[in-house]
């Protein structure tokens, strides 16, 4: 009698990965052609002489320029979105809110602008914003992750982003500004600025007001075409500024510090671990630099005072505005301008 042994096929499973590459590259198959449309709005809002805008979105870009003095003009761009998440009528949510815009309204010279209330249409799409505004009008834009820029507005302007960039440009009025990782860059300010990021650089050029700046790891790059005053705050980052004519105070742990200017007032500049080289105009000056571990070396001034390694006191002339750099370990190098 002749024994059969039974036969069992085994089939080699297929990775967990690839099942899921397989899978998205089904859905992506499948996905209608609509899920590339946009469609487009736009609506005019009559302005006053006091014009206010409050704009916020939750993925959409949003752009800012001014316009003319008695309008404040929206154009909307509503982006079907890609997904799982997607709503399978998503192109004709889209579609009816580009002809039935509810993402607007006005009341006494305040427009404010919102991401759709439906949670089914929040799904669909992402909604873009360009609008031009009054030169005047006060701005307030908000976005989680939609980049905003903003032109040559001249009232006060609040942005405030989570992990998108901002990028502004010749304002006129005070500028708040605050991010958690998007980079910061502004050229053109005729008002204060305050900046605060958690971990984004700051870029600023042609400043004409004071300055406020705070980052936990991101650098601070600043020039000043006019005179203000100025503090920076950062973790572990450099802090590298330009044209300082009035105040300054400078904190950091570990980044460098790189000041140039003329000392009108006070100047302080404190570091943990990082170098300090600050470059001072000619005049009457208090110089007061320590360092625990370093070194201080005063070039181009005559100090009347203490003058040792590790510490350099005194008065340069007949004394003036107190230039205090303290390091711990750091080296500090101050030198004069012209």
């Amino acid at each position: 009698m002749t024994t059969r042994r039974a036969t069992t096929l085994y089939t080699r499973p297929v990775p967990v990965t690839l099942r899921f590459a397989l899978l998205f590259a089904s859905i992506l198959a499948v996905a209608p052609p609509a899920a590339a449309q946009r469609f487009m709005f736009d609506r005019s809002f009559d302005a006053g002489t006091e014009t206010t805008l409050d704009i916020t979105t939750e993925r959409g870009k949003i752009d800012i320029t001014t316009g003319d003095a008695d309008h404040l003009v929206i154009k909307g761009t509503v982006t079907v979105r890609v997904g799982i998440n997607v709503p399978a009528n998503a192109a004709t949510l889209a579609k009816q809110l580009a002809d039935k815009p509810t993402t607007m309204e006005e009341s006494g010279g305040m427009i404010r602008v919102r991401p759709p209330r439906e949670d089914d249409v929040s799904r669909a799409v992402t909604v873009s914003y360009e609008i031009r505004v009054p030169p005047h009008a006060v701005v307030t834009a908000t976005s989680d992750s939609g980049a905003i820029a903003v032109h040559g507005v001249g009232g006060a302007l609040t942005v405030k982003t989570q992990s998108s960039a901002i990028s502004l440009s010749a304002l006129g009025g005070r500028a708040t500004i605050t991010t958690g990782s998007g980079a910061v860059s502004l050229t053109g300010a005729a008002g204060p600025v305050a900046v605060r990021t958690q971990s984004s650089g700051i870029t600023m050029r042609e400043l004409r007001g004071n300055l406020e700046a705070h980052t936990q790891s991101g650098s601070v790059t600043a020039t000043f075409s006019a005179p203000g005053d100025v503090a920076v705050e950062t973790g572990s980052s450099e802090i590298s500024l330009t044209g300082v004519e009035g105040s300054l105070t400078t904190t950091t742990e570990s980044g460098r510090t790189t000041v140039t200017g003329k000392a009108t007032k006070s100047w302080t500049a404190s570091s943990t671990s990082g170098a300090i080289r600050l470059a001072v105009g000619t005049g009457g000056l208090t110089i007061d630099a320590t360092t625990n571990s370093g070194s201080v070396a005063i070039v181009g001034l005559r100090v009347d005072g203490t003058n040792e390694k590790r510490r350099v006191s005194g008065t340069v002339g007949r004394g003036g505005p107190t230039v205090r750099a303290k390091s711990r370990s750091g080296s500090i190098r101050i030198t004069h301008v012209d």
